[in-house]
């Protein structure tokens, strides 16, 4: 499929278009054209975040906290403290892309949190 396409959009092999990381939604004018004729039509790009679920088992009575690095910028997201909890949802997060997670839980004795688990994380 011969095309010139724009705005980081791209038709897959079955004519499905393609776009990159919008940031809200979009309204965009898609124009197509083929044999000397033109089309134009606008279409809807809707912004979609991007989540995983991640489980947590063995921390029943416990109070934990998780930390997200992201090695690309450099940034780390915290979730918690929280008590007992069976699931970590981690959002709006870039795919295609390795994260480090640790998880850690309350040591009730001395104060400190105690690394539970620790784990590369690819989306």
């Amino acid at each position: 499929m011969g095309s010139n396409w724009s705005g980081g959009a791209c038709p897959d092999a079955d004519g499905v278009l393609q776009v990159g990381n919008v940031e809200s939604d979009i309204l965009v004018e898609v124009t197509a054209s083929y044999g000397g004729l033109d089309a134009e039509h606008p279409i809807s790009v809707a912004m979609i975040s991007t989540q995983m679920i991640y489980p947590l088992s063995g921390f029943e009575g416990k109070v934990v906290v998780a930390k997200v690095y992201d090695p690309e910028t450099g940034d780390y997201r915290s979730d918690g403290p929280r008590e007992a909890p069976d699931e970590l949802v981690l959002e709006d997060l870039g795919t295609n892309q390795w994260y480090w997670i640790t998880i850690s839980e309350s040591n009730t004795m001395s104060g400190a949190w105690n690394k539970a688990h620790v784990s590369w994380l690819h989306l």
